[in-house]
């Protein structure tokens, strides 16, 4: 703690003893440096003994009005040890944590003692980033501002490894830190780290060069993960640099920890060495599970799992059958995983044990795997308390009930695989899979995301039918080259489409990717335009969930939207009348249409209520007061490498996420939600099913019948034009596909003469550089304009 001198253990023996007849102050003293002793030196259980335990018997002994140093002394060590307590879901200790340490820096600051006000802010941003429930990342805001705050006041020289401890802590909380660009980021912590290596290396400390090196390797595996593959090269430089770093008394874990860097980031490098990078990966982990067996670490198991996952992407590549091997591994580690203790780890086996029946053609494991996953689904999210946790783990889950539907199709056919489709969206969405019943006009599509590199496959149930339609060649393979040509276009906003030729280039990259899956959905949608089906409701997830299914070119000429309504499932209501008399909008002035919008909701409704901030926008989703429409005029963020920090951007720049409004919001009145935001119906295609989490189901768990939201930046002009249609057709009674799907057509097939005619705002389409997507007279004919508007009903 702050003591001058730290006691040795031959005197800490003798405070033991001295303990046993000492009272009040004398006897805290002492309690306050064997803990100091225990605390410092990393002992757990010292002869019965913990610091954490030291620090509360020393409360016990200070005087009713003690003396504020030792008073201080002990919030600071007990606060502390509880921070550097390890065990599972940790927020409540860490709370408490954070209120001892709160006293702890008012009493140093009471009786200005610089170093204990810093080393209690310190411990106090060490709790901050540990949470991981709801004040994750809030705290890991606070914890920067507070270790910048402590670098800015403390001198380099004074105690450097202090010095280098903060820069790490504070590295790894912009590493986790969901405000800002994401590459900013990146380099910040990149920089924080390299500062706290050159204080390690001017130490002479090796451990602390080669924890630092395997956090740089982390953090650029996982912007490699991210698209960035000129972090590849650098993830193995930095492991290298790790390894060299591992030398004498550095734990055996580090040194796998590093072994295990160097093996991910040689898989993830591209290039002409692939096959060699793999061959090293594979020794590299050989070597971390020998190791791990060593020191007889959990660590040496979960090597097991990424050698097992590497040999699975060896067999699926085609080059040579290593099945055999995978199923050694995970016989090896099948019974160290639980899902309690271990979640993760146990969801990754059932994934890699899911995989390999795959590879071997195993229906029945496939199967068997989905149910055991299935029936552990709810004690598997209990276990993870942060929200991004809960969500990485669903995809998972989802990932694995993807095969087991595939094996569902091999044993039992079409029947069979929807019947377990059901049965995993209505588990993975919290929904009743035994209240699914349509009209026979209605048409169900269950969307299967690829399990192999080459297939995936659509299930259609009308009436009593079921067909599967195989997709042979649209597999994972196909999503990677189809989305690469839009993935620009969706991370760029609004604004990044309007430069140049950004919306150009979007738009050919659209039109390719609308040919592509239409021309893959080939029978599907010659079926769809011969059956007699007025509307699809849609089961999507992952990557089919970016799809604009309603531009889909049908065989015969035309849209899926002229044959068809086109709604997303969950889909579990008989729809009532849709009532618009009470509306509320959340609107940031400065958007172009906000304005219009607002006026033309006040004389749609009579009644419509404007916010603006963040905080009295989430005081009007908690309050319970009812409304029939909630509209959001407000720009959208959305990164398919960042999930967690996705949301809606109010006013004051608050930002509005689909995380809060899944564990806070509760909406009373039955409301239609309008997400009017650039990218609101998305969710991470490259981790199913996070969408299960994104703003329309959260919206939809919330209280909402409905939401309307976008798939892309959209357009302000094209989206106030369409919404003001499609509030005005519900006005007539419409149900709300129909009305969806009647303002898309009527925007598409508007000339400019009647869109000015009917407009409640000023429409400019002359003014400025003419339109490069406009062909004729029908100014918002492209489906950039109207494809991208999908409706979620509850």
């Amino acid at each position: 703690m702050v003591f001058d001198e730290l006691i040795s253990e031959k005197e800490a023996k003798a405070n033991i003893q001295a303990v046993r007849t000492a009272t009040g102050s004398e006897a805290a003293e002492l309690w306050l440096q064997l803990g100091t002793f225990l605390f410092e030196n990393g002992l757990t259980d010292w002869k019965g003994l913990s610091a954490e335990k030291c620090f509360r018997t020393a409360f016990a002994h200070l005087e009713p009005a003690p003396k504020k140093r030792p008073l201080a002394d002990a919030f600071l060590g007990l606060g502390a040890s509880l921070v550097e307590a390890e065990g599972g879901y940790r927020d409540p200790v860490l709370e408490e944590a954070i209120a001892h340490l709160n006293r702890a820096v008012e009493l140093y600051q009471q009786q200005s003692d610089t170093d204990g006000e810093i080393r209690s802010r310190y411990y106090r941003a060490y709790a901050l980033t540990e949470l991981v429930g709801p004040e994750r990342y809030p705290g890991t805001e606070r914890a920067i501002v507070e270790l910048e705050g402590i670098l800015r006041r403390l001198r380099r020289k004074d105690d450097l490894m202090f010095w280098a401890n903060a820069q790490t802590l504070l590295a790894s909380a912009y590493a986790d830190r969901v405000e800002g660009r994401p590459d900013d980021n990146v380099a910040l912590a990149e920089r924080a780290f390299r500062s706290a290596l050159r204080a390690y290396t001017q130490l002479e400390a090796p451990e602390g060069r080669a924890q630092v090196y395997v956090d740089l390797a982390w953090l650029a595996n996982r912007a490699t993960r991210t698209g960035d593959q000129r972090a590849a090269q650098k993830a193995v430089r930095y492991a290298r640099l790790a390894l060299q770093n591992c030398t004498g008394s550095v734990p055996l874990e580090l040194r796998t920890s590093a072994l295990q860097n160097l093996a991910t980031a040689l898989i993830e490098r591209e290039g002409k060495q692939k096959a060699a990078d793999f061959r090293k990966a594979e020794q590299l982990m050989a070597e971390g599970i020998a190791l791990g067996d060593q020191a007889a670490s959990i660590g040496a198991h979960v090597m097991r799992l990424n050698r097992a996952a590497l040999l699975l992407q060896i067999c699926l590549d085609g080059s040579v059958d290593r099945g055999t091997e995978v199923a050694t591994l995970l016989a090896e580690c099948e019974s160290v995983f639980d899902p309690i203790t271990t979640t993760q780890w146990w969801v990754e086996w059932h994934r890699h044990r899911s995989l390999l029946a795959v590879v071997q053609d195993d229906a029945t494991m496939m199967l068997a795997m989905a149910e055991a996953v299935l029936a552990r689904t709810q004690t598997v999210l209990e276990q993870a308390e942060a929200f991004s946790e809960k969500s990485a783990l669903l995809s998972e889950i989802a990932q694995i009930c993807d095969y087991g539907i595939l094996g569902a199709l091999r044993e039992s056919g079409p029947v069979g695989g929807l019947m377990l489709a059901r049965r995993i969206f209505g588990r993975l969405t919290g929904v009743d899979d035994s209240l699914y019943e349509q009209p026979e006009t209605t048409g169900e599509i269950y969307l299967l995301n690829p399990v192999t590199n080459g297939w995936c496959g659509i299930l259609l149930t009308r009436g009593e039918t079921c067909d599967l339609y195989e997709l042979p060649g649209v597999g994972m393979d196909f999503w990677a080259d189809m989305l690469d040509g839009t993935r620009p276009g969706f991370f760029s906003g609004t604004q990044g489409l309007k430069k140049g030729k950004g919306l150009v280039e979007f738009a050919r990259h659209l039109d390719h990717w609308i040919e592509g899956i239409s021309g893959a959905f080939g029978p599907l949608l010659f079926d769809l335009q011969n059956d007699g089906i007025d509307e699809i409701v849609l089961f999507a997830m992952g990557g089919w969930g970016t799809v604009p299914f309603a531009a889909l070119q049908m065989p015969e000429g035309g849209r899926l939207l002229d044959r068809t309504r086109v709604t997303y499932g969950p889909d579990q209501r008989r729809e009532n009348p849709v009532q618009l008399t009470t509306a509320l909008q959340v609107m940031d002035p400065r958007l172009e249409q906000a304005e219009q919008e607002n006026q033309f909701l006040g004389n749609l409704t009579g009644a419509c209520t404007v916010l603006r901030g963040l905080e009295e926008v989430q005081a009007h989703l908690v309050s319970g007061e009812a409304t029939d429409l909630i509209h959001f005029t407000c720009h959208g963020e959305h990164d398919f490498d960042y999930h967690a920090g996705a949301g809606i951007r109010c006013a004051d720049g608050g930002v509005l996420t689909a995380r809060w409004v899944f564990e806070h919001a509760r909406l009373s009145g039955d409301p239609i939600v309008t997400l009017a935001t650039c990218q609101s119906g998305l969710s991470d295609f490259g981790n199913l099913p996070l969408e299960a989490f994104g703003f329309p189901t959260a919206f939809i768990a919330a209280g909402a019948r409905a939401v309307v939201s976008t798939l892309w930046p959209v357009d302000d002009l094209a989206a106030r034009l369409l919404l003001e249609r499609f509030y005005l057709n519900l006005k007539t009674g419409k149900p709300l596909s129909e009305a969806l799907q009647s303002a898309q057509i009527w925007l598409r097939e508007a000339s400019e003469t009647t869109l000015n005619s009917g407009s409640s705002g000023r429409l400019r389409f002359t003014s400025g550089e003419p339109d490069p997507l406009v062909s004729g007279a029908c100014p918002f004919s492209h489906p950039f304009y109207w494809a991208g508007f999908i409706l979620h009903r509850s």
